[in-house]
């Protein structure tokens, strides 16, 4: 993962950055957990054993 740290403020004790990360390398790393927790996720008010799926 390749993200940019700058630092864009440090007067004193406080400091301020700003942090860039490719939207691609988030957007793989949402769809891997995403995936992974998927089999065991449940939804309230959510009857597993009555949804339908997807033919």
């Amino acid at each position: 993962m390749s993200m940019q740290v700058v630092e864009k403020s440090g007067e004193g004790l406080s400091r301020v950055y700003g942090v860039t990360v490719p939207q691609k390398d988030l957007s793989e790393r949402l769809e891997a957990r995403i995936a992974e927790i998927a089999p065991t996720l449940n939804v309230k008010g959510s009857v597993p054993a009555r949804c339908r799926r997807p033919t």
